[in-house]
């Protein structure tokens, strides 16, 4: 056992620290998996999925800096709560064509902007709208 309050977090690089977290959420997205009694990945495919995981990422971020500086940047625009009572949904999709993989993000909140529930997945391109 690790006592992380103790532990010399200086003495990792960022990418190891980065891996730590993608593996600590990977542990604990399999156990909240397999408590609903879903599939789970076997833990010897947690590190190489982490580590795949952990270079889209990263491939996603140096893209994302390319496409920033040649494209006109949007109007900024603020999140505005729903009116009481109601709930307000944002979504958005992407579509990873070197994997053939679309991703998937939703997020529910409440008139006070609070998350009452959220959705981040990435799934085998669907190839029609229906199959999603």
């Amino acid at each position: 056992m690790v006592d992380l309050e103790n532990w010399e977090w200086r003495s990792y690089s960022n990418l190891e620290l980065q891996l730590f977290a993608m593996l600590t959420w990977l542990i604990w997205f399999r156990r909240n998996r397999q408590r609903l009694d879903q599939p789970t990945d076997e833990i010897v495919r947690l590190y190489p999925r982490a580590l795949k995981l952990l270079t889209e990422f990263h491939q996603a971020q140096d893209n994302h800096l390319k496409t920033t500086h040649s494209i006109e940047p949007f109007a900024r625009t603020k999140w505005k709560p729903s009116i009481s009572g109601r709930y307000k949904v944002n979504f958005d999709g992407a579509i990873f064509a070197e994997t053939n993989e679309v991703g998937l993000g939703a997020i529910i909140r409440n008139h006070w902007g609070k998350v009452m529930a959220l959705l981040c997945q990435q799934i085998p391109y669907p190839h029609s709208i229906a199959a999603v």
